[in-house]
């Protein structure tokens, strides 16, 4: 009987080990987005409505800001997002233009990253956009926060924490 209780114990306990292991704690605040498509860990402030419908994941605001990390698998790594991926947003919106760009001691959640600010048109109205570009293993990961010129700066506390917290 002691045997079997033992046994029972032991058994309890992997369980509890093995149903515990991959996901990290939800920082304070926020909420994991969830989906079989990705293969990291993403978290979004509460109160933010979650996407993950297109098979990447993304969330807004009420304000319309806007978050998104997309995985691409690139022949030639950064490469691909200055010459490929650059010009396919001068193809979609009027206006790119790149404002700001930091490649040095910026990490997007644990990996060494870019990051870039974009100015951009949709129809009359203007934007700016963060992008926070990392490469993990043979993927590159975009993550992207974009809103009005008005409502950017109220929402770029929220979209750095979310770049801070991305776990891989």
């Amino acid at each position: 009987m002691k045997k079997i209780m033992a046994f029972s114990i032991a058994v309890l306990m992997l369980a509890l080990v093995l149903a515990s292991c991959g996901k990290s704690d939800v920082p304070s605040g926020m909420k994991r987005v969830e989906s079989d498509f990705i293969e990291y860990e993403f978290f979004v402030p509460t109160a933010w409505n979650v996407d993950v419908s297109n098979g990447f994941a993304a969330a807004s605001d009420a304000s319309g800001r806007t978050v998104s990390m997309t995985q691409v698998t690139p022949e030639s790594g950064y490469e691909y997002y200055r010459n490929h991926y650059m010009k396919t947003l001068g193809d979609t919106f009027r206006g790119v233009t790149l404002t700001e760009s930091y490649t040095e001691n910026f990490q997007l959640g644990n990996v060494p990253a870019c990051k870039y600010t974009l100015s951009f048109k949709i129809g009359d109205k203007e934007y700016t956009a963060l992008q926070a570009v990392g490469a993990h293993k043979y993927h590159l990961y975009i993550f992207t926060y974009f809103a009005t010129v008005e409502n950017f700066e109220g929402g770029l506390e929220s979209a750095n924490k979310m770049i801070e917290n991305i776990r891989f």
